[in-house]
Order: structure tokens, then C-alpha cells, then sequence
């Protein structure tokens, strides 16, 4: 009994766990192997590497002078990651490669609760056969993070339109995550997506079901706190 329930359970994972070992591969391999060479992927490991530095986790900077360019949740991963392995290109890169690596594994939950295991496996399939998707998720950019939160909105808006509302507190997590990984358009973006999506199906009415409070209150408490901090700090700047 006990070898067929392993049998059984060796079936369901294998056409699962060799698609995400192809993406933990192409993601994690050889990370390390190349020094940071884009403008941006210097800057943000230099912001990033200050912070450890300076202990100062509420300021980016570069060099002598702030660094305002996004808000700081990329430089805060890539922090916590040299904290453990060092100031080193694989520190720097290793966000995004979880990133994209968690956004596979999202669409491929995603799509075992809503019992389309084809469509589950084709997504662990495609999305990292994606040159993009592999080039963003090797370097110490915010995109495959900024892609993980959208996913995670998008995901959560489907959820709450079909079923229950309360999902769509998901949504507005996801946005404000998104927000603090690259400024507005994390909010922009997707909202301008799920209004098109209403007004495709010309269901203005579900605006009227969306509970704003709680969505904006979510998405304010992610990303309230430092905006607050850092008006506070401006005169000591």
C-alpha cells in the first residue's frame, strides 16, 4: 500500500518537478559567473551594498548622495542576501532569480485550485522558456520582482471576480508590493488592466463590489511606512 501511494505520488510531482528544476537551473546556474555589467544592476547593488555598510535601511544612496531613483524593496532583498553571502554578483542577482522562479510556482498553484493541471504545466513550461524571462531573472534588476508582485495581483483579481471578494485584498497587495519595487506603475499598471478587463466584459457593476477600504488599507500599510519615514527624515538629508 505504502509503495503505491509513493507510486502515486511520484507521478503527480514528476511532470511538476522537472519543469521547475529546469527553471531553478537556468535561474541559479552560474549566477555568480559574471560581474555585474548593466548601469542599473551597478547602481542598485551599490545602493543596496550601502545599506549593509552604513546601516542605514531607510535612505538608498550611492556614493555621497541619495538615491531616490525607485523606492527600496529590491535594494532591501539584495541587503539581506550580502548580509548572508557577501557583496558579490550572485547576492545582487539572487532576487530575481527567485523571483521569476516563484512567479512559476504561483501559476502553477494557481492553476492546480482551479483544477487545469495542463494549463498549470504548460505555464511551469513556457513562462521560463521566455528569453525575457530568463535574461531578467539573472540580472540584479527590479523587472522579474516587479513582474512576481503583478502576477500575484492579476492572480488574486481573477480569484476575487469569480468567487470570493476577499481575494481581492491579494490584488492590492500585490500593487503595493509592486509600488515599493518601482514607484507608480506598480499601482498604474495593473489598475489600467483590470479596468480593461471590466470594460471588456462590461461589468462596470463590479466596481461596486470591490471592497476599496480594506484594498486601500492593505495597499497602504505596504507602502505608507517608508514614504512617511523618509518626509520625516527630508530636513536631515
Amino acid at each position: 500500500m505504502k509503495a503505491t501511494s509513493n507510486r502515486s505520488l511520484l507521478r503527480e510531482l514528476l511532470p511538476v518537478g522537472i519543469p521547475l528544476v529546469a527553471i531553478g537551473m537556468g535561474c541559479f546556474f552560474g549566477l555568480s559567473s559574471a560581474w555585474l555589467f548593466d548601469l542599473d544592476e551597478g547602481l542598485y547593488a551599490s545602493a543596496a551594498r550601502q545599506m549593509v555598510e552604513s546601516g542605514d535601511w531607510l535612505v538608498p544612496r550611492v556614493g555621497t548622495g541619495v538615491f531616490f531613483d525607485k523606492p527600496p524593496l529590491t535594494y532591501w532583498l539584495q541587503a539581506l542576501c550580502m548580509k548572508t553571502l557577501g557583496f558579490t554578483p550572485l547576492a545582487a542577482r539572487l532576487p530575481s532569480a527567485l523571483a521569476a522562479t516563484l512567479t512559476a510556482w504561483l501559476l502553477w498553484q494557481w492553476a492546480k485550485r482551479r483544477e487545469l493541471h495542463r494549463v498549470g504545466w504548460l505555464a511551469l513550461v513556457i513562462y521560463p522558456l521566455c528569453p525575457l524571462t530568463m535574461g531578467l531573472a539573472r540580472q540584479a534588476i527590479m523587472d522579474s520582482l516587479l513582474t512576481l508582485w503583478f502576477t500575484l495581483a492579476i492572480l488574486g483579481w481573477i480569484e476575487g471576480y469569480t468567487g470570493d471578494r476577499r481575494w481581492y485584498l491579494l490584488t492590492a497587495a500585490g500593487a503595493g508590493l509592486a509600488t515599493m519595487t518601482k514607484g507608480l506603475i506598480g499601482l498604474l499598471l495593473p489598475g489600467a488592466a483590470l479596468l480593461l478587463w471590466i470594460a471588456l466584459r462590461r461589468d462596470w457593476g463590479e466596481l461596486k463590489r470591490i471592497p476599496w477600504l480594506p484594498a486601500l488599507g492593505v495597499y497602504l500599510l505596504i507602502v505608507l511606512p517608508w514614504h512617511v519615514a523618509v518626509w520625516c527624515t527630508a530636513g536631515a538629508l
